[in-house]
C-alpha cells in the first residue's frame, strides 16, 4: 500500500495490512510512505511481516543490490578420472536434489541452503532464487537456532511453481514471474511427498508420503481435496499423470493387500486413480518375495509412455530394478535387474531414482552405480553408460533441456551438464 500523505501513518493501517498479508498468504506485505509512520507502527510492523518503507529510492537501491547479490556467476569444478565437472551452486555447502527445467532456465532444489534456484545453463549464472521458510529450533542446552525448511518436490503449474516444503505443514504457491511466494496451501501431514500438474496448469496432484491420500489442489483457488490410498496403502515417493490425463499413478511403498495364497501381503504396488470416477480403480504389486516376506524396494520415478502405452517404474532398494506395467488393467509385462558396478561395494541394487526419454531411448540415474544410463525401451538393456564420479550417496535426478541431459548430485555440491545428442554422450566443456 502506498500513503502520499503529509501526516505520519498510525499503527491501526499497519495492522489492516497484516490481515489482508494472512488471508491472501502472502510472504510479506510493504506500506511505502514518504511522510514516516508514528511509533506505535514501527513497533507493530517490527514484529510482523510488514515492511515500512519511508524513500522509494532507496527501496529501489536495494532491491537492485538484493538481485544482484543473488545472481552469482556459477564456478565449474573438475572430476576424478574419468569423471565430468560439475557446476557447483553459490553457497556454503549446497546439496542440490530435485530439478525440473522451465522454458530456458533449470530450476533447482537446494537442501543446503533451503532455495529454490533459478538458472541459465548456457550463461552458467542464477537468474533467481526463492529462498523457503524459517523456523526456530531449541538445542537440550537452550541455544537457539534459526534453521531453513527444504525444498521435496516441485511442479510448473501455468505461471505458478508448486512446491513440497519438507518438514513444514504446506506446499507453497509461487508466483514464477516475481519469484514471491503468494501461497502457503496446508497439507495433511505436511510437505513429504511427490507433486504433479496437468499440462493446462489447472491443477496439481500430491501423493504425500505421511497422510497415506492423495490430494487434488486447485491451481486457481487452492481448494484441497483428499483420496486416501487403497486399503493398507503407506506412503509415497513417486507420482504421474497418465499421457491422457484421465489417471494419476501413484508409486505406493507399503501395505499391499495381496488376494494370492502363494504371495505375501505388505509390500510396494503401483496404484491408478481415475479422475472421472474420482477414486482409486486399480493396483499391481511390484515387490519381490524373499524368505516368505516382502522385500523393501520402494517406486522411486514413474515415466508413462505415450507411445506404447506403458508405464516404466524404477525401484528403489529392489533388485528387479526397473519394471514395465500395462495400464488397462495394470499388469507387469516385463522386468530387468541390474547388478552393481566397480562403484557400487555395498548393495545388490542399482536404484533407478529419476527417468527420462530422450531420443528413443531412456536415460536413468542409477545411483548407487554412480552413473548416468541409456536403456532400450524395449529390451530394458543398457547400451551406454556414463561415470558421474564418485561421492556418498550418488547422483539424485535428472531433467533434459534441448540436447543437455542436467543431473544433481548433492555431495559434489552441483550439477552436471552433459551435451547428449541423438548420437551420443559427451562432456560439455
Amino acid at each position: 500500500e502506498c500513503k502520499l500523505w503529509k501526516s505520519r501513518v498510525n499503527k491501526s493501517h499497519i495492522i489492516t495490512l497484516q490481515g489482508i498479508v494472512a488471508d491472501v498468504g502472502a510472504d510479506r506485505g510493504f506500506l511505502f510512505s514518504e511522510s514516516g509512520f508514528q511509533s506505535g507502527g514501527e513497533k507493530m510492523a517490527g514484529v510482523s511481516n510488514v515492511t515500512l518503507v519511508t524513500s522509494l529510492a532507496d527501496f529501489v537501491a536495494t532491491a537492485h543490490a538484493d538481485v544482484a547479490a543473488g545472481t552469482p556467476q556459477l564456478s565449474k569444478a573438475s572430476g576424478a578420472e574419468g569423471a565430468p565437472p560439475v557446476l557447483l551452486l553459490p553457497g556454503e555447502k549446497p546439496r542440490p536434489q530435485h530439478i525440473i527445467n522451465y522454458q530456458d532456465l533449470l530450476v533447482v532444489g537446494d537442501w543446503g541452503a533451503g532455495t529454490i534456484f533459478f538458472i541459465h545453463p548456457d550463461e552458467r549464472k542464477v537468474t533467481g532464487k526463492i529462498d523457503l521458510d524459517k523456523y526456530e529450533a531449541v538445542k537440550p542446552g537452550g541455544e537457539r537456532k534459526i534453521r531453513s525448511y527444504v525444498p521435496g518436490s516441485f511442479v510448473v503449474a501455468g505461471k505458478k511453481l508448486f512446491l513440497a516444503q519438507v518438514f513444514s505443514d504446506y506446499v507453497l504457491a509461487v508466483d514464477l514471474p516475481t519469484y514471491s511466494i503468494v501461497k502457503r496451501i496446508p497439507i495433511p501431514g505436511g510437505g513429504e511427498g511427490s507433486l504433479t500438474a496437468t499440462a493446462d496448469g489447472d491443477y496439481v496432484f500430491f501423493a504425500s508420503n505421511k497422510s497415506n491420500a492423495l490430494y487434488e489442489i486447485n491451481a486457481n483457488t487452492y481448494c484441497v481435496t483428499g483420496f486416501t490410498y487403497p486399503a493398507g496403502g503407506r506412503g509415497s515417493m513417486s507420482i504421474a499423470l497418465s499421457p491422457d490425463e484421465e489417471a494419476v499413478y501413484v508409486g505406493v511403498q507399503r501395505g499391499y493387500t495381496s488376494d494370492d495364497a502363494g504371495r505375501p501381503s505388505g509390500g510396494c504396488f503401483l496404484s491408478k486413480f481415475d479422475r472421472s470416477s474420482r477414486a482409486f480403480s486399480d493396483s499391481v504389486p511390484l515387490y519381490d518375495v524373499n524368505s516368505g516376506a516382502a522385500d523393501s524396494s520402494i517406486p522411486a520415478c514413474i515415466l508413462p509412455d505415450p507411445d506404447s502405452n506403458r508405464i516404466y517404474i524404477g525401484l528403489f532398494q529392489g533388485r528387479r530394478g526397473v519394471m514395465v506395467v500395462e495400464p488397462d488393467p495394470l499388469k507387469i509385462v516385463n522386468s530387468f535387474s541390474y547388478g552393481p558396478n566397480e562403484h557400487n561395494q555395498h548393495f545388490d541394487w542399482v536404484d533407478p531414482l529419476a527417468m527420462k526419454f530422450h531420443h528413443g531411448r531412456i536415460l536413468a540415474i542409477f545411483r548407487n552405480n554412480r552413473e548416468l544410463v541409456a536403456m532400450d525401451p524395449r529390451s530394458l538393456e543398457v547400451n551406454e553408460r556414463t561415470f558421474l564420479g564418485d561421492a556418498p550417496n550418488g547422483p539424485q535426478d535428472l531433467t533434459i533441456l534441448g540436447n543437455q541431459v542436467v543431473i544433481t548430485y548433492p555431495e559434489r555440491h552441483g550439477l552436471i551438464i552433459l551435451d547428449w545428442g541423438a548420437d551420443r554422450s559427451k562432456d560439455l566443456n
